[in-house]
């Protein structure tokens, strides 16, 4: 993962590794025309986003992020767009792939990086 997505959390670091991996594996075999394996994929994908969603949110609850409501909407849009996703081609699994990295790795830019900075700036007052 590219520095200026690493957050200084090693937890949700290793998490964002993972997902961007999994996006990574899901393009690669649309672009190899894997058209069997895409659903598989695609579904992994979709779970290690739920996994890491609610572990950020369980966290985010516990140390009492005042942005935590809006952060988790910012989830559900990412989750939302799973739903509309349709893969019935190569084609359209390189696009949502296209598509769904840059929304995860803006969600990185714009709401994980306001948490880290929420976590820097409390981090005595949490006992970090």
């Amino acid at each position: 993962m590219d520095q200026e997505y690493i957050l200084g959390i090693a937890e949700l670091d290793s998490q964002h590794e993972t997902i961007e991996r999994a996006i990574k594996g899901f393009k690669e075999a649309a672009e190899k025309e894997e058209i069997q394996d895409l659903p598989k994929l695609f579904a992994e994908v979709q779970e290690d986003l739920r996994f890491h969603f609610r572990v950020e949110e369980s966290i985010m609850s516990i140390l009492a992020y005042p942005e935590v409501y809006e952060h988790a909407r910012s989830h559900h849009e990412v989750m939302r767009f799973f739903d509309t996703c349709r893969i019935c081609s190569e084609s359209d699994a390189k696009t949502s792939a296209d598509s769904l990295m840059h929304l995860f790795l803006e969600q990185i830019l714009s709401q994980d990086r306001r948490f880290a900075a929420f976590l820097r700036r409390n981090h005595d007052r949490l006992g970090l």
